[in-house]
C-alpha cells in the first residue's frame, strides 16, 4: 500500500485557535522502465529482409540486432518482470538465456545484471526469421511488450520495436538479338524477361512477377495489370509478355531494325 500510515494531529496557536491535518507516513514510488540503447534509437532495434537466406543479399549474421534496457523498482524490489509475456527472473537465479517467440523471429534475454537499490538492467537480441508482407517500404513487425510489477502491486510497461527493412524487387533490363532472323520468336519462362530479375525475400507475387507492361520506354511503373499477356504493337512488331515472364514477338515488317 503506498499511502502506508496515515496519522491525524491538531495544532493550535498562541490564543487556541486550532487546525487539524494528517500526517502520511509511506512511500509515492512507482517503477521506471528506462530504453538504454541502441544508441541513437533505444529500444528500437533494426533488420533487414535483404539478410534472409531468401533475400537479396543472404548475410545469416546481420539478422540479430539487440540493446539493453533498465527496470527500476526504486529499492522495492519486484514482483516479476515479464518481456512478450514470458517471466524473467532479476532475483539472481538467472542463468540461461531465455528465448521468447514473436511471429517473425526470437528475442533473447541474454542477461541480467544488478545495477543496485533494485534496479536491473536486461541485454537482449532479436533474430528475424521470416518476412513480414505489408507493402510498406519499411515494415513494422508488431512491438515486443515489456511488464514489471514491484512488491507492492505497482505497475510500468514499455515496448521494444523491431524495424524491418523490406526487401524490394529489381528488374534488370532484358534484350533478345533477332539479327537474321525474319519469323516469330516465342522464349519459355525459364528464359525469360524474370530470369535475370531479383526478386528478394518476399518472392514473387502470385500467379507471376509482371505486373504491367507498355509500348516502348516509358520510363513509369507499371503495376496496375495493364498489358499482361496482351498484343503490344510495337515499330518493327507485336510482343505478348506473360505474368511469368515468357514472351512472344512477331515481325510485322522486313526492314532492319
Amino acid at each position: 500500500d503506498k499511502t502506508g500510515d496515515s496519522f491525524t494531529y491538531t495544532l493550535t496557536d498562541g490564543d487556541g485557535d486550532a487546525s487539524t491535518t494528517t500526517l502520511v507516513i509511506g512511500s509515492t514510488a512507482t517503477p521506471d522502465i528506462t530504453q538504454e540503447t541502441p544508441a541513437g534509437t533505444p529500444g528500437e532495434i533494426t533488420v533487414d529482409e535483404a539478410n534472409l537466406l531468401t533475400g537479396s543479399h543472404p548475410n545469416p549474421a546481420a539478422l540479430t540486432a539487440g540493446g539493453t534496457f533498465l527496470v527500476d523498482s526504486h529499492g522495492e524490489g519486484f514482483q516479476s518482470v515479464t518481456v512478450g509475456g514470458v517471466n524473467i527472473p532479476v532475483d539472481g537465479t538467472f542463468t540461461t538465456p531465455i528465448v521468447v517467440d514473436t511471429d517473425h523471429g526470437t528475442m533473447t534475454i541474454t542477461g541480467v545484471a544488478a545495477k543496485g537499490s533494485e534496479s536491473y538492467e536486461l541485454t537482449y537480441s532479436y533474430s528475424l526469421s521470416s518476412t513480414v508482407i505489408n507493402g510498406a517500404p519499411d515494415q513494422l513487425l508488431p512491438t515486443v511488450p515489456i511488464h514489471v510489477v514491484d512488491k507492492s502491486g505497482d505497475t510500468a510497461d514499455s515496448h521494444i520495436t523491431i524495424d524491418v527493412k523490406d526487401d524490394v524487387a529489381t528488374a534488370a533490363n532484358d534484350s533478345y538479338d533477332m539479327h537474321n532472323l525474319s519469323g516469330p520468336i516465342s522464349v519459355t519462362a525459364a528464359a525469360g524477361v524474370e530470369s535475370n530479375d531479383v526478386f528478394g525475400a518476399d518472392g514473387k507475387v502470385a500467379g507471376g512477377g509482371v505486373v504491367g507492361v507498355a509500348t516502348g520506354d516509358t520510363g513509369a511503373s507499371l503495376d496496375t495489370g495493364a498489358g499482361v499477356g496482351t498484343k503490344l504493337t510495337g515499330a518493327h512488331g507485336d510482343l505478348t509478355l506473360n505474368a511469368d515472364g515468357s514472351y512472344t514477338y512477331t515481325r510485322t515488317d522486313t526492314g532492319p531494325f
